[in-house]
């Protein structure tokens, strides 16, 4: 299993059996969470769960990539996935129509999804979840944000709350073709540079980055210092000398400190 996911997942991942110095525990392997918000007076956008597949392998290779370039490892996060190996998606139903999810609306969706998954024997406040919101809508050729894009969490857990939208797809990264929306007009490869940067970064704070956790390893305890530093690069499909170019622009992504220990 990718060490990344392992250590920032710890309450799922590890269950400790009387004081220290005894046994060390794993439960099942802590995944990702994939869940798909639909709004009232929303549809599900076509072909949504082959999209967001895609998206989500480019935001593992870019963590996955990162982790290396900074001495540690090709490290990332893994995907829940059913018994055929294919993306596990929730679709949750809102109980209100688009409009009623402002952009200060995270703990409205939050609470609608996490009662949604009770349902099914999971508890989101001891989860990471990346909840696809139908929560981005166009006026012409303008893309107007609704809800929440934002992500946190802590030792427990975290929530992601990002947008999905029939123009986000990695196979159009490169497109240098008008139809994007980012602050102005923009080519659908600025669209999607912009928008999937943001879900990596919003997927950073959900992990969350920048906090400790214990990881039980097969090594001698040690300390970790995985620097994903403001500006990590990567290779940008959009320019025609491909050359590399920040997903983040001015967004920062976090220093995050793991302290790897083991048992004796």
């Amino acid at each position: 299993m990718p060490k990344l996911f392992h250590c920032l997942a710890l309450t799922a991942a590890l269950q400790i059996i009387g004081p220290v110095g005894l046994a060390v525990a794993e439960e099942p392997h802590p995944v990702l969470r994939i869940v798909y918000f639909i709004p009232t007076d929303r549809q599900p956008e076509p072909d949504y769960r082959d999209r967001l597949e895609r998206v989500l392998a480019e935001v593992r290779r870019f963590y996955r990539e990162g982790m290396e370039r900074q001495g540690h490892g090709p490290l990332t996060f893994e995907l829940d996935r059913d018994d055929a190996k294919a993306l596990r998606v929730f679709e949750v139903r809102g109980k209100e129509p688009m409009r009623a999810y402002g952009r200060n609306a995270g703990g409205k969706v939050r609470d609608e999804v996490k009662a949604a998954l009770a349902q099914q024997g999971i508890d989101i406040d001891r989860e990471t979840v990346i909840l696809f919101q139908l929560l981005l809508t166009w006026q012409g050729d303008r893309a107007i944000e609704i809800g929440p894009f934002v992500g946190g969490g802590d030792a427990a857990g975290g929530t992601a709350w990002v947008y999905d939208d029939a123009k986000l797809d990695t196979r159009l990264l490169s497109s240098k073709l008008p139809g994007g929306y980012y602050g102005g007009p923009c080519s659908l490869g600025q669209f999607n540079t912009h928008y999937i940067g943001g879900i990596a970064h919003e997927l950073g704070h959900a992990l969350p980055l920048g906090m400790r956790f214990a990881w039980a390893s097969n090594g001698k305890a040690s300390s970790l210092a995985m620097a994903c530093k403001t500006a990590t690069t990567v290779r940008s499909r959009s320019s025609s000398k491909a050359t590399a170019k920040s997903f983040f622009a001015h967004r920062a992504f976090l220093i995050m400190n793991c302290v790897s220990r083991r048992s004796t």
